[in-house]
């Protein structure tokens, strides 16, 4: 392989391998730099796809790679740690795609994901790496007894990489429903990966429809009847999101690429009378999608239609 090493300083954070039965320690090793030279990885039929993807978007696919590639970030350890209550850290399980399956991967990946964004927008934004994997799960808690919660996870964005869960034999038996997920997770990744990086603009007018100051009474997980009132009078969906535009904001895509038009607006949905009461979700709605449409030709509610169930 053609990989081209350097040595910034930065770069030498690379976490090193650990059990999970310890706190992870940094290596001082250096991360690989992969460039264009570097692909095909392989001789497979699809390979010469991901080629063509990767030179397209200007943003290197992999399914070899090593899986500290995924556990780097610069701020925080994002792997699960401590098989005992008082010491758990949550986190991520991950591992790299079977090459068998990565393929169909691929083929998933461009009918429900890269099918609803422009191409010049792809070509602009695409991180520097998408990773390709066969497991990706997300420890959250665990109880005294010593049980695990895991949630299994379709995407994810990390520092400079996008990485898409399924490169593996469950792939061929997924379900209409589980399309439908992958997309929404999938789009919904990166999205969001586009604000957190800043590389498009949030709509003013969404955020000025909200007092993201406003006080409640309380601060706990646990808000009254009146705190919800004043929650649904600000437009805000979820109660954690209150007082953060950026976790507003991310509320909005997840839930519009979540669901149809018809399901938002359904008794349940975030557009239904019975939630939206003040009509002020709608009117942010409305914006969102507007903004999306007209800046960046995205349609936001036409990823959330792509529904096959």
């Amino acid at each position: 392989m053609k990989n081209i090493y350097f040595g910034a300083a930065l770069l030498t954070l690379l976490l090193g391998s650990c059990s999970n039965e310890d706190t992870p320690t940094p290596s001082t090793g250096t991360e690989p730099f992969w460039s264009l030279a570097d692909l095909p990885q392989g001789d497979h039929e699809y390979d010469q796809r991901i080629v063509e993807l990767s030179e397209k978007y200007n943003s290197i696919i992999l399914y070899k790679f090593d899986i500290k590639e995924f556990y780097w970030n610069v701020t925080s350890d994002i792997r699960w740690w401590g098989d005992k209550y008082d010491s758990f850290h949550p986190g991520y399980d991950a591992k790299v795609a079977d090459e068998n399956y990565v393929g169909e991967l691929v083929k998933l990946l461009e009918e429900k994901v890269i099918v609803h964004f422009p191409d010049t927008l792809l070509t602009r934004t695409m991180p520097h790496k998408v990773l390709l994997l066969s497991k990706l799960d997300y420890a959250t808690e665990m109880f005294p007894s010593g049980k695990i919660t895991w949630e299994t996870i379709d995407a994810y964005s990390g520092y400079d990489y996008l990485a898409f869960n399924w490169a593996n034999a469950d792939i061929e038996a997924f379900t209409p429903a589980d399309r439908t997920r992958f997309k929404s997770k999938g789009c919904a990744a990166f999205l969001n990966r586009l604000a957190d990086k800043e590389l498009i603009e949030r709509s003013s007018e969404f955020h000025d429809l909200t007092n993201y100051s406003a006080s409640y009474s309380t601060t706990s997980d646990y808000p009254s009847d009146a705190d919800i009132t004043k929650l649904r009078q600000q437009g805000i969906i979820n109660w954690s999101s209150r007082a953060d535009q950026m976790l507003d904001w991310k509320d909005y895509v997840n839930a519009i690429t979540g669901s149809t038009l018809e399901q938002l607006e359904a008794e349940g949905g975030i557009l239904n009378a019975s939630f939206d009461k003040y009509r002020r979700i709608r009117a942010k709605y409305d914006l969102i999608v507007a903004h999306f449409k007209e800046r960046y030709n995205i349609d936001l509610q036409a990823i959330g239609d792509d529904s096959e169930e």
